[in-house]
This record gives C-alpha cells, structure tokens and sequence, in this order.
C-alpha cells in the first residue's frame, strides 16, 4: 500500500473534529469584535483635564495595517518557516520516509497557526471588552466631545468646584454636541470612551511577539547553554575549559531578524501615544498585555525554546482528543499502538526516538521529559552507546 495513503488513513477523525472545534472556539474569542458596538460606560470628565484636551488626529497606522503587519505577516511567516526549516528528527540520526517528513511539516505549520491565532485572538477578546467595561476617555476626548459650554452648569455630577476655589467639576457625558452625531460623529464620539486599553498596541504585540519567538525556536537562537549529563560516566563533561566547547552564541544576523518584528510593534504602540490615542499607561499596560498573550500562546503549542529544539508539542491522541480526567497526566496516550496515528505509525512529529521505558517517564508526572531525553540522548552520543537493540517508540 502507498506509504502518504496508510498515513492519512491512519489520522482519527475524533481528533481532527477535536482540532476543528479548537478553531471554532477561537472563533468565539473573535467575538469580542460584537464589543466595538456596544456602547461603552461612560465615565465622568472635567472639561479642565490638560490629559484629554489633545487635538484630534487621524491614525498613523490603521487597524486594517496593524491586521496585515501582525496577523497576515506573520502566518505566511510561519508558514514558509516550517515547509523551508522544520527537518528530520533530532535524536536519532535515521533519516524517515518523505511523506512523513511532509505530515511533520504540516502538523509544525498548523501548530504554528494555532499559537498565532490564540495569541491575537485571546488578546483582542481581552481588549474589547476592558474597553467598554472601563470607559475611560482618550487624550483627543474634549475634541470629541465638542462640549456645550454656554449651559455646562447643568451637567455637573460632582467635584468641589463650586465650592472650593480652583476646585475640579465633572460633568457627565451628555455635555457633548457630538452624542447626536455631530462633529466627529456618533461612532467617533463614542470611540473616546475606549482609551484603555489600546487594541493596535495589544495585537501588535500578540501577533509580533509571537513571531519573534517562533522565529527563535526554529532558528535556535537563544542564550547559549551547556547541556548536562545526568548519567555518570567516565567522560562526562566537567572542567570548565570544556564546558565552553558545548555551545555557541548563534549568529547575530538571526538576532537581528528576531528582534524586528519586536520593534515593529513598539513603533506601532508609539503612534498611538504620539496621535493621542492612549496615554502613557494605556500603551505600557496594553503592550504587556500582548507581551503576555504572545508567551502563553507559544508555549501552549511549542516546547521551550532553550529545550524544544524547535518543535511544537504533539498532536493529542484520538482517545484524549476532547478532554482528560484528573490524575490522568496528559494528553498523550503512550504504548496504545491504536491510540492515534502518531502512535499507530510509531511516529511522532516533534522529538525523535525513544524507547518505551524511556517514553512511560511522560506519564509518571515528570514535567520536565524533552529535557531529560534531550540530556539522555546527548550522554548516549557521547559514550558511544548503542540502542540498536532495543524497540523504539517515536513520542
């Protein structure tokens, strides 16, 4: 039988249904768009607050150019990155069949956009809706607002001006001329109300920040680092004028295409303080905010970048693909030669090969099991030993 037709026959349909209803939840965190028309809290306002008496400006960067630079950018990115990088597997050095090196791809490809797709979309959902729920005004809101000054008496909620020399009067929000769609207009009107916090920064910062760590752990650009040895031997590694000889700082050109599309989104946050947009706070908040997302989502799909020699995590197997019990460990069914067609084919698209008492130490509870076959197997190529002998499992 052709080897790519027992292959694809092979992947369960529950797990790809599983996989289906990842998207489709992530499509209810795009959701958050049904935000940006609901009308949002209105907070009270002084009309002699310097912080929202900017003049109004048009947007340097758009939201349709922030969607391109860090959505669309991005996942053609990724998608050139694994069919051009991902390679063979990175413990063994038996080179596999094609059509498995292409399903390795693929499922790299896919795991990539999983994490794109969570990172901006989780951050998007997030911003929207502390946008209306916080309803604080933007530095350009007075010229917004368009307030009716000849009658503003009549719209004081609070402070002590009236009896405090100097003192600060709020005022509510039906002062402004533009809440019937005059000036800027309704919508306009309303936006100044979502200063905080800022969704250009938020999602340039998910979309970039995920890139860039993409970047890294297919390019292994990371701090350089000796690899232990656990187990002891006779030519384990220990002086330290030997040390120095297990690794090296990679080139810096990679650095170099790591950190750009990290300044991409600072520049694009600085416009939004620059056209006063945000305050100060709303672009540093939003920014980790982004910041946060873009980590989450990585490391939710990928293994570290120190340890994970650039590979994502593994599909789930077919019996785990909607969900787990307590006290069962994880999403991947080791040893079940029937439990998906990662396992089926002894294949696994992210680490290599191990054996199988090696593998069970996955479900032992261990967290820490890609650096410890990554230590083993480094001990192994080092004393020369062999495993010809014994079965593998790919995990």
């Amino acid at each position: 039988m052709d080897p790519s037709r027992s292959l694809w026959r092979s992947i369960s349909k529950q797990l790809i249904l599983s996989y289906v209803f990842d998207g489709v939840v992530l499509m209810g965190c795009y959701r958050g768009a049904v935000f940006s028309i609901v009308a949002p809290i209105k907070r009270p306002f002084s009309l002699s607050d310097p912080s929202i008496s900017f003049p109004y400006r048009k947007d340097t960067i758009s939201i349709t150019t922030v969607g391109l630079v860090a959505i669309i950018a991005p996942a053609v990115i990724t998608a050139a990155v694994c069919l051009l990088v991902t390679q063979g597997p990175t413990v063994d050095e038996n080179p596999i069949p094609r059509v498995q090196l292409w399903y390795r791809k693929l499922w790299e490809c896919f795991a990539g956009w999983l994490g794109l797709g969570l990172s901006v979309l989780l951050s998007f959902f997030l911003t929207q809706s502390m946008k209306n729920l916080f309803g604080k005004p933007r530095p350009d809101f007075l010229f917004r607002c368009n307030p009716d000054l000849a009658t503003w008496q009549n719209y004081v909620v609070g402070g002590l001006g009236s009896q405090v020399p100097e003192g600060i009067v709020l005022v509510n929000w039906e002062i402004c001329q533009s809440k019937n769609g005059s000036g800027v207009g309704l919508s306009e009107f309303e936006d100044g109300f979502r200063s905080f916090p800022s969704g250009h920064c938020t999602i340039a910062f998910a979309g970039l920040v995920y890139l860039s760590l993409f970047l890294a752990a297919k390019l292994s650009v990371t701090i350089p680092f000796p690899m232990p040895t656990p187990l002891p031997t006779s030519n384990t590694i220990s002086s330290p004028s030997l040390i120095r000889n297990q690794a090296a700082a990679p080139p810096l050109f990679l650095l170099v295409i790591i950190i750009v599309p990290i300044g991409a989104a600072i520049y694009i946050a600085s416009t939004r303080y620059s056209d006063h947009k945000h305050g100060g706070f709303d672009v540093l908040f939003s920014s980790l905010e982004g910041v946060l997302c873009a980590w989450f989502s990585f490391r939710f799909y990928h293994l570290s970048i120190r340890r994970g020699s650039g590979w994502s995590w593994a599909p789930r197997s077919k019996d785990r693909a909607f969900g787990i019990g307590s006290g069962v460990g994880n999403y991947v069914t080791l040893g079940d030669t029937k439990a998906s067609n990662i396992v089926a084919n002894r294949t696994d698209l992210e680490s290599g090969r191990v054996t199988y008492e090696e593998a069970g130490r996955r479900d032992s509870g261990n967290g820490h099991f890609a650096e410890q076959m990554e230590m083993e197997n480094l001990a192994r190529r080092t004393t020369g030993r062999s495993d010809s002998s014994r079965r593998h499992l790919r995990v």
